[in-house]
């Protein structure tokens, strides 16, 4: 029997995303939430709904939902979901995350960031755990095929112990780099967080501010991990990531265009190794198909909503550090206050 699933927000990531992206070579369709749906297996988009209700129209024709709604309580009441969809703007997706583990969903798709503080960050898995709630964080790389080939690699000792994983790319604190935090947590195993510490491009008077009004850009970042494994976030151009090992590396490429592994002889001379075969596909179609997967067999997802607090924390903890004058910050966080609100 297939599942039901309902969508909140009926803007870019619900439904129009794809239309920006056609001709790059490295999409692969479908990516918003409502052409995934359509493609996955297991599961169906029954209704959607959008305070603009021409938004929910229009994503409805486009890709053949049943039914829209504008308040989306409503809808989940009266649909009955297995699975809701947030895709609003951030500073709703606790909100509409919280109500739908209250009201019966047994899995949540939450569109990145998952909120804009740790207070809500917080109240979200709260609601997640008490209500037997899964939830994915729509962090699209941990989803893609090449990324499970690295990590298969790295579990399979390829290049050795893992000592340092390491991301190239620029962006937001919330708005880019909880995609970054995520590849970095996945490729050094899942760990948790013990400290952060970098640079982020604050003014001088949101330094003590309770709330930032913009997402602010990070510029650098360490992050010791639980695991022994350590992580930097370095500001520069293009989007790729490196994992490091007591005999090897491996490298992505151009955003996901190529990936390399490197393993050293006994010379300390890096000779190439053969990167597995992977096959390029939609990241928002396989985290439907792993939410499916959690809730029909009981699987355990391959995100889940603790990964999504901690990428969450880490990006927070860099804007903290800065805020600290680049001072080392323990984590979790003491103060989970902090608001970033503008992307």
């Amino acid at each position: 029997m297939s599942l039901r699933a309902v969508l909140v927000g009926c803007g870019r990531m619900g439904g129009f995303i794809d239309d920006e992206l056609v001709g790059r070579p490295d999409f692969v369709p479908p990516y918003c939430h409502a052409g995934a749906y359509l493609a996955a297996d297991g599961v169906s988009l029954v209704a959607a709904a959008d305070i603009v209700p021409e938004k929910a129209v229009a994503l409805a024709e486009k890709w053949a939902v049943p039914k829209t709604y504008v308040d989306y309580r409503d809808m989940i009441q009266e649909e009955r979901p297995d699975i809701v969809s947030v895709t609003t703007r951030p500073d709703t997706h606790a909100e509409v995350a919280i109500f739908a583990a209250e009201n019966g969903a047994r899995a949540v798709y939450c569109e990145k960031p998952m909120c804009c503080s740790m207070e809500e960050a917080d109240a979200i898995r709260a609601a997640c755990e008490k209500h037997g709630v899964v939830l994915n964080l729509g962090s699209s790389r941990r989803y893609q095929e090449a990324f499970w080939r690295i990590r298969e690699q790295v579990t399979e000792g390829v290049i050795g112990d893992v000592q340092l994983v390491v991301s190239y790319s620029s962006g937001g604190a919330l708005w880019t780099h909880t995609h970054t935090t995520d590849i970095l947590l996945f490729l050094a195993g899942d760990p948790t967080v013990v400290s952060a510490q970098g640079a982020a491009d604050l003014k001088p008077e949101e330094r003590g501010a309770a709330g930032l009004e913009r997402d602010p850009q990070i510029l650098s970042a360490a992050f010791e991990f639980g695991n022994g494994v350590r992580g930097v976030m370095t500001r520069c151009a293009g989007y790729e990531f490196e994992v490091h090992g007591s005999r090897g590396k491996i490298r992505t490429r151009g955003n996901g265009h190529a990936f390399e592994t490197h393993v050293f002889d006994e010379h300390g001379r890096a000779t190439s190794a053969n990167f597995p075969a992977w096959a390029r596909s939609t990241g928002s179609v396989n985290c439907i198909h792993d939410l499916v997967s959690a809730i029909k067999d009981g699987t355990t997802p391959i995100g889940g909503v603790d990964v999504a607090v901690r990428g969450q924390e880490m990006s927070m903890a860099v804007v903290e550090s800065e805020r600290r004058d680049g001072a080392r910050v323990q984590l979790p966080l003491g103060d989970r206050s902090l608001y970033v609100r503008g992307w």
